[in-house]
């Protein structure tokens, strides 16, 4: 046996965050940002811990400031000094941890009007069987199955999660439907062949 030697940072924080969501207790901790060169100080209402590609993340609503009541999803490997304080909170209206990410690939998450599209994927037969052995997503749907295609559907946000996950393919993928989606793709690879 091989496992995985990369292990993700972060992991002990999991049990003090698991404690507060399920204790409903407002958390302090600096944040640092991969684009920022100061870290930043948060205070936030932790309400859901998921995990995306072997990287752990809390999404919480943040609980001072002019983002209050903001969700916002923190990657538990930038987080530093994290305290849980004695401060308890209510939940927001609505939100429901079970559904939040129904629709999502990933941990992007649009706002709340933003509406699920259906995504139609054509494979070559190879990376198709490797999408059907392991579904992008829990919507994920067989339309057709031959020896030149594989095409499947997910009902899912366009997010640069799912983008970035598409571009993974390279060619082994064509995107049919929703047109907006198809034509970023195409110019994506249209754009790295002209390099």
């Amino acid at each position: 046996m091989q496992p995985e030697t990369r292990r993700p940072l972060g992991l002990e924080h999991l049990r003090p965050l698991l404690r507060a969501v399920q204790a409903r207790r407002v958390v302090d901790f600096t944040y640092q940002k991969f684009w920022d060169d100061a870290p930043g100080h948060r205070t936030v209402e932790p309400l859901l811990l998921k995990e995306f590609r072997g990287r752990w993340y809390v999404l919480g609503a943040m609980a001072v400031g002019r983002r209050r009541g903001k969700l916002t999803c923190f990657g538990l490997d930038r987080i530093s000094g994290l305290v849980v304080s004695e401060r308890a909170f209510i939940p927001p209206l609505g939100f429901d941890a079970a559904t939040y990410y129904a629709h999502a690939f990933g941990i992007i998450r649009p706002e709340a009007a933003a509406v699920p599209q259906e995504v139609v994927l054509r494979f070559r037969p190879e990376q198709g069987r490797y999408a059907l052995s392991y579904p992008l997503h829990a919507s994920q749907r067989l339309v057709r199955q031959n020896a030149d295609e594989i095409v499947l559907t997910l009902t899912v946000f366009d997010t640069h999660d799912l983008r970035m996950e598409l571009l993974s393919y390279g060619p082994e993928v064509a995107v049919l439907a929703p047109p907006t989606l198809r034509d970023w793709l195409q110019g994506q690879h249209a754009e790295a062949g002209a390099l």
